[in-house]
C-alpha cells in the first residue's frame, strides 16, 4: 500500500503557505498527504482528521479541522450532505486544502 501524494492544486497552495519539500527525487516533488497533514498539525496547529458517516447504502467520508491556535480549539466540520466523498483520501485532500486556506 502506497501513501497518497497530494494533488497539484494542493501542492501549489501548500507552497504559497510556506511548505518546503526537501527531496532530491524529482518524481516525488509533491509531499504525501500524511507529511502535509503532520506539517499543518505541528507548524500551524491545524489538526485535520477524517471521519465517516453511514448513508442509506454507503459509507461517506468528511474532514474536520481543529484550529488549536486559540485557547479553545475551534472545529470546522466539512460535512456536506449534498456532496458525498467516497474515499478517505479524497476527504483528507479536501481537509488539507481547507486547512491551508486558514493560514494567513
Amino acid at each position: 500500500m502506497e501513501e497518497q501524494l497530494i494533488s497539484f492544486q494542493t501542492a501549489k497552495l501548500a507552497k504559497e503557505k510556506g511548505y518546503i519539500l526537501n527531496t532530491p527525487n524529482v518524481e516525488s516533488s509533491f509531499p504525501t498527504q500524511l507529511l502535509l497533514q503532520k506539517w499543518l498539525r505541528e507548524v500551524h496547529k491545524l489538526n485535520v482528521i477524517v471521519n465517516l458517516t453511514h448513508g442509506f447504502k454507503n459509507v461517506h467520508y468528511y474532514s474536520i479541522i481543529y484550529d488549536c491556535n486559540i485557547h479553545r480549539p475551534k472545529e470546522l466540520n466539512l460535512y456536506d450532505v449534498n456532496n458525498y466523498i467516497k474515499t478517505y483520501e479524497q476527504a483528507l485532500e479536501k481537509g488539507l486544502q481547507e486547512a491551508l486556506k486558514l493560514i494567513k
